[in-house]
C-alpha cells in the first residue's frame, strides 16, 4: 500500500495472510486516506448531512436498481460486477467503508479483489468515481446502482 496513515484501520484486509496478502504491485495501487481526508471526501462526494447510507431519505437518492452477488460463486460474481458496473478498469475510484475509512484505488484492482473490498455484512460502502461524479452503494450483499436514464 502506498503510504498508510496511522489512522487507517483496514489494512489487514489486504496484508493479513488470514484474509489475503496482496502482491506488492497490487498493494501499491491502494492509497489509504487519512480519517481527516476521508471525512472531507465523504462530505464532498457522499453527504455532508449523513454519516451512514441508511440515513438517506428516498428523495436524496437518484432512481436506482439493485443486484446481488453470490458469495459461493466468487468468480461468477466478479464477472457480474465487472459487467453490471460501468466503470473502466483504469478509472480511479474512492472506496468508502465509512466516513472515516477510505482508499483511492483503480477500479480494476477493486474488481480483481472484490471480496476483499466488499464484505457480506457491510452496510455503509460507497464507491465514487470523482472524475465522473458517479457513485453507487453496497449494503447487505446488494449493489445499488443509479439508473442510467
Amino acid at each position: 500500500m502506498k503510504h498508510v496513515p496511522a489512522d487507517f484501520a483496514l489494512d489487514w484486509r489486504f496484508t493479513d495472510p488470514q484474509y489475503n496478502r496482496l502482491p506488492a504491485e497490487d498493494l501499491g495501487r491502494i492509497q489509504p486516506q487519512s480519517q481527516e481526508n476521508t471525512r472531507r471526501l465523504w462530505d464532498t462526494y457522499v453527504s455532508n448531512r449523513h454519516s451512514h447510507i441508511t440515513g438517506f431519505e428516498s428523495d436524496e437518492l437518484p432512481p436506482h436498481h439493485a443486484f446481488r452477488t453470490d458469495w459461493n460463486a466468487k468468480e461468477l460474481s466478479r464477472q457480474r460486477i465487472a459487467r453490471q458496473i460501468p466503470i473502466a478498469e483504469d478509472e480511479e475510484v474512492l472506496f468508502f467503508w465509512s466516513p472515516s475509512n477510505s482508499v483511492l484505488v483503480d477500479w480494476g484492482t477493486v474488481i480483481k479483489y472484490w471480496d476483499d473490498f466488499f464484505y457480506p455484512s457491510d452496510d455503509n460502502t460507497v464507491v465514487v468515481v470523482p472524475r465522473r461524479g458517479y457513485r453507487f452503494f453496497y449494503s447487505d450483499e446488494s449493489f445499488l446502482l443509479p439508473d442510467q436514464r
